[in-house]
């Protein structure tokens, strides 16, 4: 019996090997107690009754949960203790290690990190090498799960004499005996879109001031320039020599793909007429048009559009992300899915910690470990022979070509394996699904260990319970955010009441007609009541939007800034594309998390066409503004994807992109002073805005309310007498409107049901809006 299984079959009967298992140690090198305390206890199964010399090593979880469920609650425990200055415990976030650099650079080699992110993109499954065996007598069974085989110091055998190595990494087929392989699931994932800097420093260790932006200026996203930087993304990081030389050669590569281009033939070699009718010829043609077709140049990315995030220019980079389930997991979810299943014999449900319970642009929370060898985990996914296809650029670059036994084409490997400066690989050990608002209500801790048990305890509790200020201290934030957004948008104290219900809403229910819950405003600027030149005009306009996106984004977690105009427009699809040749999703800017606030500047649109992309795109926001559902485009079908963004458009006249056929509201400006600036807003101590954003949280993520019996007779009367006098304003979607802003009144006026009195004011509004809208 060889050592590794000797000490599988002592700790079989050892039952809570996990319990001994060190915090401290288990943050710093994670991978280290896997393959050596965890993998060694639970990896095995005896394949004989008879005698328990043979061991089969076995995928599963080998209660690695349980693990990492103990050392975050120990990490909880440590962060509260104040009397310990070093936090030998703490779990770093990738894209904001330490509170002062940001990147994978600030984290620790192999040690436990977390990564918070929105799915991006859904990739096919990889098979990997689970574990392998050694020649050598002495040595059993060793794991590189939660590796990169052959890359990462814990998975690479470290043998004196390389022919004593059974096991070759570069063709495991060949010793199938003495290897498992293994299954996991992989996401593109990006850090959240947009979100603000606030956020991200609230997790770090060294809180700093969480007055992000502080000097009022929002560099809004320009899709058709190279310019500009998301809200929450922070300022663009400067330009690499990378991506200085990818910018360089660009245009050479499109002027060589011309000329190649112009020189084949116009017959298409994916039609009927170019493949072969003689079946002795046929396979060797199709292997000349695959290894065609592999070998076919295309033009290099630049860096933003390798890293391919939502809003460009944001310095926090992605990852691709390894999801390990275990094959119980696997077996729920298959007995679920069988055509016999109904709700009654649901004996063996997926775990919400299982990869099936991700989809697209969900907002979620790894906890694992990073790996930087990129050329290792190409050559681990299949025949890619990359030592031998590595060319060095002239600036000491590398760039991978194709080799004869390459299994995907050069645009598609470059997509699923980018180097690690581009995309690392992070391997989960654990995840969990997020909404906008735990970011603020809960800390990392909190947000992993609450169980489904108590999510559904705290979704059915009242409001009364959950909140967190008195009705009195409710009352007087709410009034501080209203001169806060009133000072932003020049005095317009109406107008700030829509914005504050705009940084408040969420959707609480979708139905066939509409999406209930969703609020969506236009901030309308009337140029005839303005004497001022173009030059005056177009200040006062920027200093209106920078305001108001300031206003936004420090109180909402997050918020992204689009420009406008028929450049934009016209430059690239702004919703998700799926890109063949490298077999991805494209990201478009549209591709938000769910809760995000969406600021539209339309203030420097001018008269221009707009070509069939920039037509596309307006009606791509128009439908996210009336249905909050996102057509994916994957050329030969699209693809309905659910929303929940909140747009507020700034416009001179009448947005573009909202009507009154739709429910986003058009609310005329009408400034009483000079400037907008955010001077109340930066004067605020930092308890406050924290208090600040906690309340906008739990307005956010507030049940359901209920509706008094005498207000709902109020409610019922006005609503029967406004669609008598007007039946073309008192439609359906506008009444719900109205109940979704009386909700948001009454959870911010620090009321515990919808009260007549939070209706009235609600009618008061829109009585003047009215009124203001005739002259408009």
């Amino acid at each position: 019996m060889t050592k590794t299984m000797a000490t599988a079959a002592n700790n079989n009967n050892n039952t809570n090997i996990e319990d001994t298992i060190d915090s401290r140690e288990f943050i710093a090198n994670p991978r280290k107690v896997i393959a050596e305390k965890l993998f060694t206890a639970y990896g095995f199964k005896s394949v004989s009754a008879a005698t328990s010399s043979a061991l089969e090593p076995i995928d599963g979880d080998w209660n690695l949960s349980k693990v990492l469920k103990k050392s975050i609650s120990e990490s909880e425990e440590e962060e509260k203790d104040a009397t310990k200055t070093t936090k030998w415990l703490s779990i770093p976030e990738i894209n904001h290690a330490d509170g002062k650099g940001v990147g994978i650079e600030s984290v620790p080699e192999g040690k436990l990190c977390r990564f918070r992110c929105v799915v991006q993109d859904m990739r096919d499954p990889e098979y990997y090498v689970g574990c392998f065996k050694s020649k050598r007598a002495s040595s059993g069974w060793q794991t590189t799960k939660f590796a990169e085989h052959g890359g990462d110091e814990t998975s690479r055998m470290e043998e004196e004499d390389d022919e004593e190595r059974l096991f070759t990494f570069e063709n495991p087929q060949q010793q199938s005996s003495n290897v498992r392989m293994w299954e996991r699931k992989v996401f593109y994932c990006v850090p959240i879109p947009g979100e603000a800097k606030w956020v991200q420093e609230r997790d770090c260790l060294e809180r700093e001031d969480t007055h992000s932006n502080g000097d009022g200026v929002v560099d809004f996203t320009s899709i058709g320039g190279n310019t500009g930087a998301s809200v929450g993304g922070g300022s663009a990081k400067k330009r690499t020599r990378e991506e200085n030389n990818e910018e360089e050669k660009i245009k050479d590569d499109k002027e060589a793909k011309m000329k190649e281009e112009k020189n084949e033939p116009a017959k298409s070699e994916d039609t009927m007429e170019a493949m072969p009718i003689n079946g002795s010829q046929k396979t060797e043609d199709f292997t000349a048009m695959n290894n065609k077709n592999r070998n076919k140049s295309f033009a290099r990315e630049t860096l933003d559009e390798a890293r391919n995030l939502p809003l460009p220019n944001d310095q926090r980079g992605p990852c691709i992300v390894c999801v390990y389930d275990s094959p119980e997991d696997d077996e729920g979810d298959k007995e679920n899915n069988s055509e016999t299943m109904n709700s009654a014999t649901i004996t063996n449900p997926p775990s919400r910690r299982s990869s099936t319970q991700l989809k697209l642009n969900d907002i979620v929370e790894f906890y694992g470990v990073l790996s930087l060898n990129p050329e290792h985990a190409a050559e681990a996914f299949g025949n890619i022979g990359l030592n031998d296809s590595i060319e060095e650029d002239g600036d000491g670059a590398t760039t991978t070509q194709p080799s004869d036994d390459d299994f995907y084409g050069h645009a598609e490997r470059a997509a699923l394996f980018p180097a690690s400066s581009i995309a690392p690989r992070f391997h989960a050990f654990g995840f969990t699904k997020l909404k906008l608002e735990d970011l603020v209500l809960k800390t990392p801790a909190e947000r992993y260990l609450l169980d489904e048990e108590e999510n559904v305890k705290e979704a059915s509790a009242s409001v009364s319970v959950v909140r967190p200020f008195d009705a009195a201290t409710t009352n007087a934030m709410c009034e501080k955010m209203i001169d806060i957004f009133t000072e932003a948008l020049g005095g317009d104290k109406v107008a700030a009441s829509y914005a504050l219900f705009l940084a408040c809403a969420r959707i609480r229910l979708r139905t066939d007609e509409f999406p209930v819950g969703s609020l969506c405003v236009n901030f309308s600027i009337d140029c005839a009541l303005s004497k001022e030149d173009g030059e005056s005009k177009r200040k006062r306009n920027d200093n209106l939007v920078n305001a108001l996106a300031s206003a936004l984004q420090s109180l909402c977690p997050a918020t992204a800034c689009l420009s406008v105009d028929v450049p934009s427009l016209n430059a690239r699809t702004w919703v998700p594309k799926k890109d063949y040749d490298r077999n991805r999703l494209r990201a478009g800017p549209l591709q938000l998390a769910d809760g995000t606030v969406c600021v539209l500047d339309e203030t420097k649109l001018q008269t221009g066409i707009l070509a069939e992309t920039g037509v596309k795109n307006a009606r791509a926001v128009k439908d996210i503004i009336q249905m909050q559902k996102a057509e994916y485009d994957f050329d030969y079908h699209q693809m309905s994807l659910p929303t929940d963004i909140s747009f507020v458009a700034v416009s001179e006249g009448k947005s573009i992109l909202f009507s009154e056929d739709t429910e986003g509201l058009v609310v005329p400006l009408r400034p009483t002073k000079n400037e907008s600036n955010t001077t109340l807003l930066y004067a605020l101590d930092k308890q406050t805005l924290d208090d600040m954003r906690t309340l906008v949280a739990f307005v956010r993520n507030a049940p359901h309310m209920d509706i008094s019996e005498s207000c709902g007779k109020t409610i019922e009367a006005s609503m029967v007498q406004k669609r008598q006098d007007d039946p073309k304003e008192a439609t359906q979607a506008k009444m719900h409107s109205w109940l979704t802003m009386s909700r948001l009144q009454s959870l911010l006026k620090g009321r515990n049901e919808i009260t007549v009195d939070s209706w009235e004011e609600i009618m008061e509004l829109e009585r003047t809006v009215k009124n203001r809208r005739r002259v408009l």
